[in-house]
């Protein structure tokens, strides 16, 4: 039996796998601030739409992803695991943004949302 026939069969798993990316792979950053110091936080908080937290806070990042119908519990997970290597301690979500187009002629969502940080993390209540 000759080698050549089972080449193809390699070829097409490696473009396949190439294509699997990490985890954030997907998820676009514009910066809104300072970086932030110090080590990631251990849980991010999500924060829907129009749901702001109690907290004085800072953007840190704008998060982008495009993406499909469906996708929502992917690009939250992803956002969040962005938002922890930034080193935020929120997320707060946006509405998804449809549109088609000479690129996606089927619907398109961008997923978008901000990461943000706690001001006065380090402060302590006085009583």
């Amino acid at each position: 039996m000759k080698l050549y026939k089972f080449l193809p069969v390699p070829v097409i798993s490696a473009f396949l796998w190439a294509g699997c990316g990490s985890q954030t792979g997907r998820v676009h950053v514009a910066p809104a601030g300072p970086a932030v110091a110090g080590q990631e936080p251990a849980a991010v908080e999500i924060f829907d739409v129009g749901e702001a937290p109690e907290k004085p806070f800072r953007e840190i990042a704008h998060l982008s992803y495009d993406g499909v119908g469906g996708e929502y519990f992917q690009v939250v997970h992803e956002f969040v695991a962005k938002a922890r290597e930034l080193g935020a301690d929120a997320i707060i979500l946006d509405h998804p943004v449809t549109h088609t187009g000479d690129r996606y002629p089927y619907e398109h969502f961008v997923y978008r949302a901000t990461a943000i940080a706690w001001q006065n993390k380090g402060a302590t209540a006085s009583r």
